[in-house]
């Protein structure tokens, strides 16, 4: 989410703020069958873009300004201009307003879920190495030491290995280019030499974590 989105949001959610009480203390001068019907036409606008999709707005806008501006513009309505502009102008106008808002809440709460569907992942998988994580590890593991508690006349077990790089960081400072490819090809090795039941997950700090549940050394 950008900044500049950010701030076209804030804008429109002030415009569809003042802008009804823009109208309303206008329309404040004017006889109450005006201020009422445009009390009215402004709870329609609100609930219209709250509601329907945009292309319904859009249609509903079309529809329902030209059927007004029929009845007042062509229409016998004895009441001067200024009312019968509030009158039109207020419907399609916050009806819009709202429906801009009401986009950018669902489009902002897409990304706000996508990213903590994001952050999550990442969290369970480690997508250079291609292996689970220490979050994967420690559900996994909590799993095994449940059955095992669960079930002690079963005689249930686990082998915990960790296999761990020796002073990685020194040779990632000193050849950054061939740190990543050699971390991948320890990753081949042991995906290559596990057994079926084993599972491997990467820890960080280039260890990693084998699990093989009731299989001998």
């Amino acid at each position: 989410m950008t900044r500049k989105y950010f701030k076209l949001a804030g804008l429109a959610y002030l415009a569809s703020v003042t802008f009804p009480i823009l109208l309303l203390w206008l329309a404040r001068l004017y006889p109450a069958n005006v201020f009422n019907g445009l009390v009215m036409i402004l709870i329609l606008a609100i609930l219209t873009g709250l509601i329907f999709s945009r292309v319904d707005v859009t249609w509903l806008i079309l529809i329902l300004t030209t059927i007004g501006a029929g009845f007042l513009l062509l229409g016998y309505v004895v009441m001067p201009v200024k009312e019968k502009f509030l009158l039109l102008i207020a419907y399609p106008i916050e009806a819009s307003l709202v429906t801009v808002i009401r986009q950018h809440i669902i489009r902002w709460s897409f990304f706000t879920n996508r990213n903590d569907e994001i952050r999550h992942y990442n969290s369970l998988y480690d997508r250079r190495l291609k292996l689970k994580t220490f979050d994967s590890a420690e559900k996994f593991y909590q799993n095994e030491l449940h059955k095992i508690e669960q079930h002690p006349e079963l005689d249930l077990w686990s082998n915990v290995q960790i296999v761990s790089w020796d002073q990685h960081k020194q040779y990632a400072e000193a050849h950054p280019n061939s740190h990543d490819r050699i971390l991948k090809q320890i990753t081949k090795v042991l995906k290559n030499n596990r057994l079926k039941g084993e599972f491997i997950y990467f820890m960080g700090d280039a260890t990693f974590l084998i699990i093989s549940p009731e299989i001998p050394q």
